[in-house]
């Protein structure tokens, strides 16, 4: 068998051989590689998760997935509620709802308002108040009836029953807390308790703008406004299809008169 002859330290170049032992002294001569202990690299990796997982919960808050996000402070949501409440000047209120009463049948409540001018329907009746004449319609007889405004009869008849003017009004007097949180026909809501009884202006002489203790109302938790109204011992319930704030255009200003939703009708004025 032959053998292969390695070779000697006489065979290899003095150029090469130069450089093999520079390597060499090189690779003796370096500061060893840092060491580092599994208790240090636990913690930079725990570090390193933790951030991770912060940063992934801010995400999830902010593209509201995962839990609720945090609700603002109850003073806060009643303050919303009164300011949400309060018809800017350069607005016409809309507001329909149904209304429940014990042992009477439902009757459809819808009003449109701006100041001290208003139409509304309530209870089978159609008035409205122009800020110096109040005017009715009788459907029956397509009569518009017109007194003036110190008649006192029919400022009673006549009154809005602005439901909600009178939650504000108890909101903005300290009587009303936030109760919870709830889901009113697939709306998210905030619960209201009203804790006392006060009369408010525009009650029409039979207690609707009166909320006794127990009653409860339900506003939306976007927008603020009444989903809700149950008025507790009195056995009346407010529900709402509309509240809303329409422009002032001439069309939309035209929703507050009797006269001009019935131009046909014969008007009769009484002194």
């Amino acid at each position: 068998m032959t053998q292969t002859k390695l070779p000697s330290e006489r065979d290899i170049p003095a150029a090469a051989e130069a450089q093999r032992r520079a390597r060499l002294l090189a690779a003796i001569e370096a500061p060893p590689a840092p060491v580092r202990s599994h208790r240090r690299l636990r913690i930079q990796l725990g570090a390193a998760g933790a951030a991770c997982a912060a940063a992934a919960a801010l995400a999830l808050l902010l593209s509201g997935g995962g839990a609720s996000a945090p609700q603002p402070a109850d003073a806060e949501v009643l303050h919303h509620v009164a300011d949400s409440l309060a018809t800017p000047d350069d607005s016409i209120l809309h507001a329909s709802a149904t209304v429940t009463s014990a042992g009477e049948p439902p009757r459809h409540y819808e009003l449109w308002s701006q100041g001290d001018t208003y139409r509304v329907i309530k209870g089978g009746h159609e008035g409205s108040f122009n800020g110096s004449s109040f005017s009715d319609y009788d459907a029956a007889t397509n009569t518009i009836s017109t007194s003036p405004a110190n008649d006192m009869q029919a400022g009673r008849s006549h009154a809005p029953a602005d439901y909600a003017a009178a939650l504000r009004a108890f909101v903005q007097s300290g009587q009303a807390r936030v109760a919870g949180t709830t889901t009113i026909r697939g709306v998210p809501a905030y619960e209201l308790t009203v804790g006392g009884e006060s009369s408010v202006p525009g009650s029409d002489g039979r207690g609707f703008e009166v909320l006794p203790p127990g009653s409860t109302a339900y506003v939306a938790r976007g927008s603020y406004r009444p989903l809700v109204i149950d008025y507790g011992p009195y056995g009346r319930t407010v529900t709402y299809e509309a509240y809303e704030y329409l422009p002032a255009t001439s069309a939309n200003v035209s929703l507050l008169s009797v006269a001009a939703q019935h131009p046909g009708a014969r008007v009769v004025s009484h002194p």
